[in-house]
């Protein structure tokens, strides 16, 4: 089963805002805490699209997680670092 290697993320003081893009068998996906993180849904633009004008933010350290579960546990380790972009801390 591939993982899904988290790419970029847009950070919001609500869970339920939170989104992450991830990368999984070579594709761009999109998971919001909208459904918990369920479901993936293929990115309708590219990783430099999501980060220019969609406000998402990249990792430095992209992640891989196996499921939606590991992903909830692992969502408090995002954190927004000063150059602006994202860091991992699990």
């Amino acid at each position: 089963m591939a993982k899904m290697q988290v790419v970029a993320v847009k950070l919001s003081k609500e869970p339920i805002s939170i989104k992450v893009a991830y990368q999984k068998e070579g594709k761009l996906y999109i998971r919001t805490g909208e459904d918990g993180f369920t479901h993936g849904k293929p990115a309708n633009a590219p990783l430099n699209s999501l980060l220019n004008k969609w406000g998402f933010r990249r990792v430095g350290n992209p992640p891989e997680f196996r499921d939606a579960e590991e992903l909830i546990d692992g969502i408090t380790g995002f954190g927004l670092q000063q150059d602006g972009t994202i860091k991992y801390q699990p």
